[in-house]
């Protein structure tokens, strides 16, 4: 079942699926429909689910990189103090990270993305991912096992 997935691609897995876990569809279709009928240039569009989660929030909860300068704080702020990723432009500042450190880490990422797409358990879907079927059955036995 998820015999022969690294550490990080069980990671990024069960990130999609705890971000799976936290959607609700309903609701995001019924803000759609409000949304077409306050702008007629949308109507007509379907409403699609575009994606799970998109790769700048993984990252951001893989590696807790600084994101932003916080002059009443007078430092760099990570996620996991509330720092939120932005949707476009560039969220992390190579130089506090260390170059080195990025590029080797965004690689990795990249790579083990690629293979859990290889394998099916992910789907690109514009900016972000999309997690399969396949990918929630086996991010839910390895959300299980963790348990347990």
């Amino acid at each position: 079942m998820g015999r022969g997935l690294s550490d990080l691609q069980k990671r990024i897995l069960i990130i999609g699926y705890e971000h799976r876990q936290g959607r609700h569809f309903d609701k995001e279709e019924r803000q759609w429909h409000d949304l077409v009928a306050s702008n007629r240039l949308l109507q007509g569009f379907p409403h699609r689910v575009r994606h799970d989660i998109r790769h700048p929030e993984i990252i951001a909860s893989l590696y807790d990189w600084p994101l932003c300068w916080s002059s009443k704080e007078g430092r760099y702020l990570r996620p996991s103090e509330g720092a939120l990723v932005e949707d476009w432009g560039q969220n992390w500042n190579r130089e506090v990270i260390g170059l080195a450190e990025y590029n080797r880490k965004t690689a990795v990422y990249d790579r083990a993305v690629s293979r859990l797409r290889a394998r099916g358990l992910l789907t690109d879907r514009g900016p972000g991912l999309w997690i399969t079927d396949e990918g929630m059955r086996v991010a839910e036995a390895l959300v299980g096992a963790r348990v347990t």
